[in-house]
């Protein structure tokens, strides 16, 4: 087989876990606060991460990195995985999770932002496109076409689904000053904010003992909603070329359409695949 099509195959296995992660997220918040969510997710993530690292004998790396490489990692991790989960899971409690994972997919959005005021990349006619047909499409989704604003029962879950992707957005694009290994550097995103979320649940939750099946809900989190996508698609990028690999990501948000109305049984209404066009369809001029 070709890398080009194993390149592919990995992308598109990537985008399926990715796009159940807001339906399993929200059967899993009916027992768990997304507090306990997140800790158990990142928990698996992080165990999952090391196990690769140490399958790829790439362990010694650690000893590479400086006391201020790791406090870049650290800080990096604390907002692009912490920060970004604790407020993605949210918005997906207090929001109807398709509208949650619609929102989230402003990241790139976001990231022409952070990349204006971080990499100083000059704002050109098609970014402002692309932020108006992004911000556009999210006030569609919020909405839904009526002009007496969003419903004042999900918006938070709104503000932290859009808080969401901007820290995913800043993430990605502070990632790109440093040059860290991928494999290591996750590891140590994973682990401190593992730590830090396992302090934030207790200080503002607790830590419970999850039955089985909500074990096995955040198990599928952390291992195939998130360590193994990240996988896929590193492995996709490395195989075959990078830009028809992360392409096929823009799947993703309509597939999770898919897996929210099969297994939560909700009803996806014409104003939220509108406003999920606007946003891919910015994203896209964005790109080209």
């Amino acid at each position: 087989m070709k890398d080009q099509t194993k390149s592919y195959l990995y992308a598109f296995f990537a985008v399926i876990l990715w796009g159940s992660v807001p339906a399993i997220t929200k059967l899993t918040l009916k027992n768990l606060d997304f507090f306990q969510v997140t800790t158990y997710s990142l928990f698996f993530s992080a165990l999952v991460m090391l196990v690769i690292v140490y399958l790829q004998k790439k362990i010694s790396l650690f000893k590479k990195y400086t006391p201020k490489d790791y406090f870049h990692m650290i800080l990096l991790g604390s907002f692009g995985i912490f920060v970004t989960y604790v407020l993605y899971f949210g918005g997906i409690n207090y929001a109807p999770a398709a509208d949650a994972q619609i929102l989230n997919n402003m990241w790139q959005i976001f990231a022409i932002i952070g990349a204006f005021f971080f990499l100083k990349e000059q704002i050109t006619t098609t970014k402002i496109i692309a932020l108006l047909l992004g911000f556009a499409g999210a006030y569609i989704v919020i909405t839904k076409f009526s002009f007496q604003g969003l419903n004042p029962v999900y918006a938070w879950g709104y503000a932290l689904a859009v808080g969401s992707a901007f820290t995913e957005g800043l993430f990605t694009i502070l990632g790109k000053k440093y040059h860290y290994e991928t494999w290591t550097s996750m590891v140590v995103y994973f682990i401190s904010s593992f730590v830090l979320i396992l302090i934030t649940t207790w200080l503002f939750s607790r830590l419970v003992v999850p039955s089985l099946m909500d074990l096995m809900g955040v198990a599928y989190l952390g291992i195939f909603g998130i360590a193994l996508p990240f996988t896929f698609m590193f492995r996709a990028m490395k195989l075959g070329d990078t830009a028809k690999a992360t392409s096929i990501g823009f799947l993703s948000p309509f597939l999770a359409l898919v897996f929210i109305s099969f297994i939560l049984g909700d009803t996806i209404v014409l104003p939220q695949i509108v406003g999920l066009l606007f946003i891919v369809g910015g994203i896209l001029i964005q790109n080209k």
